[in-house]
């Protein structure tokens, strides 16, 4: 903001985001009510886990929904340095998740349906409760500016809390007006600088 001189602009970009992390913080069950939530990414049979509440850009779109994550526990978590995240489909189906979140596949649909689809064909990973219940969505990329922040994290909202926020209706689908957790008219009015 400093650097464009659009100071204006990010506070009220800031002032939207804050809002819809508010509207959905304020609307979620306890904890222990909370669906378990593994963000991973299944590759090939290879699977590597991550922590959707850490500090960072990368969890930037998980963290304010404040996700049950479903892999604390599992050895080889991927905290810092994802080549140590790596698990078996074994360690992913005792976690179990409810959800499953592939982690930066908003923008690979093709290669997010192969995915699903060798996870649905695995004997061990079709036995994991996200996938019997075809609770895999695609998630968002961890590189992600302001605006793309505030789609993503209604994105993760809709995925993991449908009968809340309303169901995501798919990659490179639109949210029903009525169903939009922030205002686009509001975001493009700030783009434009009508703050």
């Amino acid at each position: 903001a400093e650097v464009y001189q659009v100071q204006d602009r990010s506070a009220a970009l800031k002032t939207v985001r804050d809002e819809l992390v508010t509207e959905i913080q304020s609307n979620l069950p306890p904890e222990d009510e909370r669906p378990s939530v593994g963000f991973a990414g299944w590759w090939k049979g290879d699977i590597w886990v991550y922590d959707p509440n850490k500090d960072g850009f990368g969890a930037a779109h998980t963290r304010p929904v404040q996700l049950n994550d479903a892999f604390p526990d599992v050895p080889g978590y991927a905290a810092s340095n994802w080549q140590e995240g790596k698990i078996d489909v074994e360690k992913a189906l005792d976690a179990d998740p409810d959800v499953w979140i592939q982690i930066n596949a908003v923008n690979g649909k093709d290669a997010f349906e192969n995915a699903v689809s060798e996870m649905k064909d695995d004997a061990v990973a079709s036995r994991i409760t996200a996938v019997q219940k075809d609770r895999i969505y695609s998630g968002g990329v961890n590189r992600q500016g302001p605006i793309y922040n505030l789609f993503q994290i209604e994105m993760t909202a809709k995925q993991v809390y449908p009968d809340l926020f309303g169901g995501y209706p798919g990659i490179g689908e639109p949210v029903p007006g009525d169903e939009r957790l922030f205002d686009r008219r509001r975001v493009a009015d700030i783009i434009d600088g009508d703050i």
